[in-house]
């Protein structure tokens, strides 16, 4: 079972607490005021804010935002994966810094809504532990699947802790920590497409993670993703290899299958760094500070795709 240390972690530079980034985030809200907006989807059980950014020209009133196809970006499920928030703050900056003199970037923004939750679990993120104050696997607490034998536990002492029922995670009353996630689709309908990003391994995954059948957009998703190998080159960064969830092993429970089952989102995981050799945990889930740039940019195709989908649907 994850323990609270005595103290917050001392992150090595390039990496961002909860604070320092909810920080430089608000700046760039302040300074693309007319791109960028912020909203505050929830609070975890220590008051602790979970915030959601949308990416868009035009008005930000709801009925304009709803009328567009989007795309959603998700980092830090799991707390101590912390490169997957910096990675999603990285893909940010470059989008708003570029929508000027990029006529791809400036296309996507201009046609398409694009969500983005850099950081789902904060309590885990400052601390460097996987799971929320509660002690549950929040990517293992969906309600398709949830509790099926393969890759959860209904055992606190897990690391994969599916929590005790089907969206259990109840932060301050005001919303389900996973139930952000179910009112962010049914408020946007036009979500078309999802990437949840996560470290520990190096690859791109798409649905299914709980069976070897194939999904009925087996075909798209390989399509997407060889799409997602040609523009990696393109950029010149490592491509990732590629396949179904279930290949890498069986899980259930989680974001990806859920929001493909219930909303035929085209869904992703794109697991983007381990460390072969690391001395400890944050190091293993985490690429050194001088490596954190490098690990940001070859995430950037795969994002690129995602949205991409969703602003020609």
């Amino acid at each position: 079972m994850d323990k609270k240390p005595s103290r917050d972690f001392n992150f090595p530079p390039n990496y961002h607490t909860v604070q320092t980034l909810s920080k430089d985030l608000e700046k760039l809200c302040s300074q693309y005021p007319d791109l960028i907006a912020k909203y505050k989807l929830g609070e975890t059980i220590e008051k602790k804010d979970i915030l959601g950014y949308i990416i868009s020209s035009g008005k930000k009133e709801e009925q304009e935002l709803k009328s567009k196809p989007a795309s959603l970006v998700i980092g830090c499920h799991h707390g101590r994966e912390c490169i997957t928030s910096e990675a999603i703050y990285y893909a940010m900056k470059l989008l708003l810094k570029n929508y000027s003199s990029d006529d791809q970037f400036r296309t996507w923004i201009d046609h398409s809504v694009i969500i983005l939750i850099p950081l789902l679990n904060p309590h885990g993120h400052d601390i460097v532990v996987r799971k929320n104050a509660n002690n549950v696997d929040l990517n293992r607490n969906y309600t398709f699947n949830w509790g099926n034998e393969n890759g959860t536990s209904r055992d606190p002492f897990s690391e994969v802790y599916c929590g005790p029922s089907p969206l259990s995670e109840i932060e301050a009353q005001l919303a389900n920590q996973m139930k952000i996630i179910d009112d962010l689709f049914l408020k946007y309908k036009n979500i078309k497409s999802s990437i949840d990003l996560h470290s520990g391994t190096e690859v791109i995954l798409h649905p299914w993670g709980w069976t070897y059948d194939k999904c009925a957009d087996y075909d798209l998703f390989q399509k997407l993703c060889k799409q997602m190998e040609e523009k990696a080159r393109e950029q010149q960064v490592l491509p990732f290899e590629y396949g179904p969830a279930i290949t890498l092993y069986p899980t259930s429970g989680t974001y990806m299958d859920h929001v493909y089952q219930f909303y035929h989102n085209i869904s992703f995981v794109d697991e983007i760094y381990y460390g072969k050799w690391s001395n400890n945990i944050f190091e293993f889930f985490n690429p050194p500070s001088d490596k954190v740039e490098t690990v940001c940019k070859r995430t950037l195709p795969a994002i690129s795709v995602v949205i991409d989908y969703a602003a020609r649907s």
